[in-house]
């Protein structure tokens, strides 16, 4: 795999000679394991002794009846050969994780992991929440809880920071000791127990979603709005698979040279059988977003380009639709909601204009530093934006409101609060 986007702030040997071991291939598992793909490690042992029993974005309806380890580890070596995959089919044993570098207890199950050494990390999930420890200690309030697709994407992208922080320490990285949590209502919470599993259902069957751009940040949007069952999803973009998307992109190996949008939509669109998802090899421009944008529901901008996402602003204004735009940098990202008569416009809270001139003076290092990307902060990030939709249906003004941070070196998140609504809308 093409590591060109990392390299220049990762030291990929390092990674390259690390094992990791999973204990579980269930949702947070399987999320584990993609993501590692793309972060280049040299060694990964999943341990699962039960059965695949339904299709997601890792098992494919042809998975049915293998055994999950197994399966797991063949879509691992599909996506990146360099990884050495060992398969475990049976119950978990002490045994099986001498001299292994990193463990991980992806279940909802207690352990018992006394006397083991090696780095530890617990994560458990429900349908609404998900929570992961670094101390070895065990989650029983899970026990018996189905883990959900999109609380156990957000948990681990946040874990596989911390452990890459375990395997390949950065200056100026800051390990999280204790608990974290995060829940699709109250959102984040440190070193404390979650009090609520559940949560409430947002219906989007009449509503339709227009995701622009199918790279980093609008695979992991669209893996994640698959699970609200919108009546369409509208996925644009122009732009072919090249090698250097592969390691945050994972889910486009094997199609090099092949468009983006498409290769989503066909390959991951089966898991909502009940939304109508459809694709366009297509620089969105001003001429649909004339003729079309009237009838989305939502907008969400997972893009590159400043002036794109000024666009888009516009538009949403124009149109009084809600609009979710995503930005990812090497250690970090952000998310940024703009909703009529809620909130003021992102050109307004973010002053596109000037990142416009910002992004033209960027030269030498400045551009590097830019194009540095990994897989953590773009699933991260669009996992976090499929949430805000449910924000907004739900009418969660206390959460929609806030810009979201990431710094992944120190570990941290800040939700700050947006300027109240601006008066764009009233010129359009």
């Amino acid at each position: 795999m093409n590591y060109l986007r990392q390299e220049g702030i990762f030291d990929q040997g390092i990674l390259n000679r690390s094992h990791i071991t999973i204990i579980g291939a269930s949702e947070i598992g399987n999320n584990l394991a993609l993501y590692l793909c793309g972060l280049g490690i040299g060694g990964l042992t999943i341990i699962d002794k039960e059965n695949v029993m339904q299709a997601n974005c890792i098992f494919s309806p042809n998975d049915r009846g293998k055994n999950k380890a197994m399966a797991l580890c063949e879509k691992v070596n599909q996506i990146n050969a360099d990884i050495e995959t060992e398969a475990i089919s049976i119950g978990f044993e002490k045994s099986m994780i001498k001299n292994k570098d990193t463990i991980v207890n992806a279940t909802n199950k207690i352990i018992d992991f006394s006397g083991i050494s090696q780095p530890m990390f617990i994560a458990s999930a429900s349908n609404y929440c998900a929570s992961f420890t670094t101390d070895q200690k065990n989650l029983p309030e899970f026990m018996g809880q189905t883990q959900g697709p999109l609380p156990s994407s957000m948990i681990s992208a946040i874990l596989l920071d911390e452990i890459r922080k375990s395997i390949m320490p950065l200056e100026g990285d800051i390990k999280f000791k204790g608990r974290f949590n995060y829940h699709l209502d109250s959102k984040f919470s440190h070193n404390r127990e979650i009090k609520f599993l559940n949560g409430i259902s947002a219906d989007f069957s009449n509503d339709n979603a227009l995701i622009v751009g199918a790279g980093g940040i609008g695979t992991y949007v669209y893996m994640n709005l698959l699970g609200f069952n919108f009546k369409n999803i509208h996925i644009f973009d122009g732009d072919s698979i090249e090698d250097h998307n592969l390691n945050r992109q994972v889910m486009f190996y094997k199609a090099i040279g092949k468009n983006k949008a498409e290769t989503l939509v066909r390959r991951l669109s089966h898991l909502a059988p009940k939304t109508e998802s459809r694709f366009a090899n297509l620089f969105i421009d001003e001429s649909f977003l004339d003729r079309h944008l009237s009838k989305y529901n939502f907008i969400f901008g997972c893009v590159d380009s400043w002036k794109t996402r000024k666009m888009l602003s516009d538009y949403a204004v124009r149109y009084s639709i809600p609009f979710i735009d995503g930005t990812v940098s090497a250690f970090g990202a952000g998310a940024y909601v703009y909703v009529p008569e809620k909130t003021a416009c992102l050109d307004c809270q973010l002053d596109y204009t000037h990142l416009i001139k910002e992004s033209k003076n960027a030269i030498g290092t400045c551009l590097l530093a830019a194009n540095s990307n990994v897989v953590m902060n773009n699933a991260l990030i669009g996992s976090y934006m499929a949430s805000l939709a449910r924000d907004i249906k739900l009418n969660r003004e206390l959460v929609y409101s806030n810009k979201f941070r990431y710094n992944s070196k120190k570990g941290r998140i800040d939700l700050v609060k947006s300027p109240g609504p601006c008066d764009c809308g009233s010129k359009k």
